[in-house]
């Protein structure tokens, strides 16, 4: 039964994630404002909020159990749809998403590992 219910989640993620459509930007002013979500980093796995500038630069914490982790970084966009991002936590590549009518800004890393997702806070 456990079996059945793990594998259900699982379907369920993977249907999630075959559901989101990439959202072309061609400027990194397209990505402004304030984003809440999930992240992992250096610094280890968390909630976290990040504020985006016209310009590409960012600042954010990740809330960390017992102490709190301030981040820095920049986004520039190489192509239209196509950005990449450098910042203390790591490097690697950005893409905005559409996830059921919601936007989501995904941080993959360079190299694999977990990809950190961020809503965008209205």
């Amino acid at each position: 039964m456990l079996r059945a219910g793990i594998a259900w989640v699982g379907l369920g993620l993977a249907a999630a994630c075959a559901t989101a459509t990439a959202i072309p930007f061609d400027e990194t002013r397209a990505l402004a404002g304030t984003w809440r979500g999930r992240m992992t980093g250096r610094s280890g796995s968390g909630i976290a909020s990040l504020t985006i500038k016209d310009d590409g630069s960012f600042a954010g914490t990740m809330y960390l159990d017992g102490e709190d982790r301030d981040f820095t970084g920049a986004i520039t966009v190489v192509r239209p749809g196509q950005a990449r991002y450098r910042s203390s936590q790591g490097f690697g590549s950005v893409v905005l998403e559409d996830r059921a009518g919601a936007r989501a800004l995904v941080f993959r890393p360079d190299g694999g590992g977990v990809a950190s997702v961020f809503a965008h806070v209205r």
